[in-house]
């Protein structure tokens, strides 16, 4: 196992497909949009006119043990509620 200090976490989807660990980080994600279509959370639609989508982006963390050992990546689809 990999320590988090040699580990630096991806701020953004560009940078997480470049890392040495792009693998890992990919199969979290497509587990996190798996169960948001299972759950009927996340499906495509049309847009009405004039409407402007919510924007998204990912944000990635890592869970360790107490001597810093990865245990597991984890990445979440958080809105950017910011926008209007």
């Amino acid at each position: 196992m990999k320590s988090v200090t040699d580990l630096e976490l991806p701020k953004t989807h560009k940078q997480e497909m470049l890392s040495p660990d792009a693998e890992e980080w990919r199969k979290v994600e497509e587990e996190v949009l798996r169960c948001m279509r299972v759950n009927n959370i996340l499906k495509p639609c049309k847009l009405l006119g004039g409407v402007v989508p919510v924007t998204n982006k990912w944000v990635y963390t890592i869970r360790r043990d107490g001597k810093g050992n990865i245990l597991k990546y984890k990445a979440h689809l958080v809105a950017r509620g910011y926008l209007k």
